[in-house]
């Protein structure tokens, strides 16, 4: 049986405008972006010394008001299609997006990386610390893969609302299970 995986990340922003005088018109976009296919296979090693993707993780839920999301990427929560969960142990993350539906002018969360066996890979060697504005999302690329170890692994979510508000991430990468 051959089995295929594919994977992309993008990241567009763009600006368009335009002006009508009389019977003359001007118009202006712009814009960047990127979009990329992260290579997928079975071997950790993989295309010019990249760290293959394999598997994926997703998950929604309610984060609670004033409550802490803590994501271990050893063991990272899977949603499965029946509604079941499961755990994936990455041994690298390609890309991770953190997406919620805070909305209010002063709404937002934090992710950071803190505390024991904290992801601070995933932020350079710092903590994190970032602050996720209203309709915004968290994103981590890492085309040649993000190192997931037994002490750089974790990181928080923290909902600073007095509020419960919906969630949902994704994460791509390598885990020696999947095959």
């Amino acid at each position: 049986m051959a089995e295929s995986k594919t994977a992309k990340w993008s990241s567009i922003l763009s600006y368009s405008s335009g002006t009508t005088v009389g019977t003359q018109s001007l118009a202006e976009s712009y814009g960047v972006g990127l979009t990329k296919g992260i290579p997928s296979g079975t071997e950790a090693g993989g295309f010019l010394g990249s760290g293959y993707f394999n598997d994926y993780a997703k998950s929604t839920g309610v984060l609670l008001e004033s409550g802490n999301l803590e994501l271990d990427f050893s063991g990272l929560s899977h949603q499965l299609i029946d509604g079941t969960t499961t755990t994936k142990v990455f041994k690298h993350i390609n890309a991770f997006a953190f997406f919620h539906v805070a909305s209010g002018a002063n709404d937002y969360f934090t992710i950071n990386a803190t505390g024991d066996n904290a992801f601070t890979n995933m932020f350079n060697g710092e903590s994190g610390n970032l602050r996720i504005n209203p309709f915004a999302t968290f994103q981590h690329l890492d085309y040649y893969g993000t190192p997931v170890t037994h002490d750089n692994r974790m990181i928080g979510v923290y909902n600073t609302l007095a509020t419960g508000v919906p969630y949902k991430y994704m994460a791509i990468g390598y885990n020696e299970s999947a095959g």
